[in-house]
């Protein structure tokens, strides 16, 4: 993604530069949707992928304009027709064919886009595809078949949970969502045929509808193991470029149904999970899928390895997985996310080494020092720790209350994923504070052996001096803290 004066990240360039091989994006007024969705009082669903994406080649590439101004970016994609994506909230998007050369206004009412193409003439209903074939669905409620499907949670009847109504539920919409599908294909080509659609668009979302019913059906036990197969010699043929997210998903349901029956679940240190490695092993072995889908399956079960194994174990797969992977994309997300250009660090013991977003290396002695003649309070946490979550806005709240010369909380996240620990903590504001950072290596690190670490969330206080005084400190909630913190602000003052 490369970009004009208005941002301040990726490449600076003039729009006219690359106008025959790049997609102008013209964003007026962006306004974010809300990432959560209340689906009963007190419990929500969580929407953790970017609002705005662009599909090129198998990828996803995340847009990020500037709220509330015009912003101009520019997109040089490998392919000449990629897919544009555009959450309009928690369950609706926009999906638009665009190629090489088109300049993309989006305006905006409220966070509603209104998407048009400046540079070329489109059919009359190009740019609201979606919102015909959503209108055409059967709603029981205010919810879609698909929604209740993709959402049991969505049809429960009471307020707690019940398993085997989920079960059931699941199966009822979903085969209420396959019928849903099969007369938005009717919509579909009516609209190709009447001219109100361009081909490449009625070819996207043909397979889009198509992979979905063939998830679902997969799912519901409506698709035989060798019907799934019969799909898989298919795709070899076909081209599904656009449709990536949807063939991948119906390849990840195959994975799920059929693969990971073979192996007993492992239990981790925090949770059970599947035996990803050994379910890595089937399908790097397996000739049944695709190169390419084979590609990113084996992508996809790596980053669950490297979130769930040693790391002794995911370096030697992440090794195979370089070896077997023609894609350097792949590649280069496996070491940024796992960060191995640092992995003599991650095994070193004598300090606490530490990154931040922009992958600057210091040590927590370093950031001690630094904040000399404060209080420190340090919050260890994770991106995948719900109790650390939620103790977040505590623990901002309590650095909010005191001057910065007074008092320095520090973010200190255990994440073994770069990607996931900077998602979290953009989510959760903690970029903003200077004090967020990754700790490389914490399963080596001498100090946190010696402190223990082995729960979290957990919280340090230090003193003016930097002395440690509390190793097991109070929550950021606790009523306790901020007298402790007065205190020690005030002593030797």
């Amino acid at each position: 993604m490369n970009t004009k004066d208005t941002n301040n990240t990726g490449i600076h360039t003039s729009k006219n530069e690359y106008r025959d091989s790049s997609i102008v994006f013209i964003f007026n007024n962006y306004k974010k949707i809300k990432s959560t969705y209340e689906v009963r009082p007190n419990f929500f669903l969580q929407m953790d992928e970017p609002f705005i994406k662009m599909w090129d080649n198998f990828h996803s590439h995340s847009i990020l304009p500037q709220e509330k101004r015009k912003d101009t970016m520019v997109f040089i994609p490998i392919n000449g027709t990629v897919l544009f994506q555009h959450k309009i909230d928690f369950f609706t998007e926009k999906n638009i064919i665009l190629k090489k050369g088109d300049t993309v206004k989006i305006d905006y009412e409220e966070s509603f886009p209104i998407i048009s193409v400046t540079n070329r003439v489109l059919p009359s209903k190009e740019f609201i595809i979606d919102s015909v074939l959503e209108a055409s669905q059967v709603h029981s409620s205010e919810y879609s078949n698909l929604d209740c499907y993709m959402y049991p949670i969505l049809t429960l009847s009471g307020k707690t949970f019940n398993t085997h109504e989920i079960s059931e539920n699941k199966l009822k919409y979903g085969k209420s969502a396959i019928s849903d599908l099969s007369h938005m294909k009717v919509i579909l080509d009516s609209l190709y045929y009447e001219n109100k659609i361009t081909k490449e668009s009625h070819s996207f979302f043909l397979d889009k509808l198509y992979f979905l019913s063939l998830s679902i059906r997969c799912n519901i036990n409506e698709l035989t193991e060798l019907e799934c197969l019969k799909v898989f010699d298919s795709i070899r043929t076909t081209n599904i470029l656009e449709s990536y997210r949807y063939s991948i998903n119906f390849s990840e349901e195959y994975v799920y149904k059929y693969i990971h029956p073979k192996f007993k679940m492992i239990k981790g240190s925090n949770s059970v999970n599947s035996d990803y490695k050994s379910i890595y092993e089937e399908i790097a072995t397996s000739q049944i899928f695709p190169t390419r889908i084979k590609e990113l399956l084996l992508y996809k079960y790596l980053n669950l390895i490297g979130k769930n194994y040693p790391i002794a174990t995911f370096k030697t797969i992440a090794k195979n997985f370089e070896n077997i992977a023609k894609d350097s994309f792949l590649i280069n997300n496996i070491n940024t996310a796992f960060f191995l250009d640092f992995d003599k660090l991650r095994i070193v013991s004598d300090s606490v080494y530490l990154i931040d977003q922009y992958k600057k290396i210091t040590t927590l002695k370093n950031i001690l020092s630094k904040n000399n003649n404060k209080v420190i309070y340090i919050d260890f946490w994770a991106s995948w720790c719900l109790p650390c979550l939620r103790l977040l806005p505590a623990s901002k709240n309590l650095s909010s209350l005191y001057n910065q010369d007074k008092l320095a909380v520090l973010y200190l996240s255990i994440d073994k994923n770069y990607e996931d620990w900077r998602k979290a903590a953009s989510k959760n504001g903690l970029l903003q504070s200077q004090n967020s950072y990754l700790i490389v290596n914490p399963n080596t690190a001498a100090y946190l052996t010696k402190l223990k670490l082995s729960e979290i969330p957990r919280y340090l206080l230090y003193d003016k001096k930097g002395e440690l005084i509390y190793d097991y400190a109070p929550h950021p909630d606790d009523k306790n803290i901020k007298s402790i913190i007065d205190r020690l602000i005030l002593k030797n003052h």
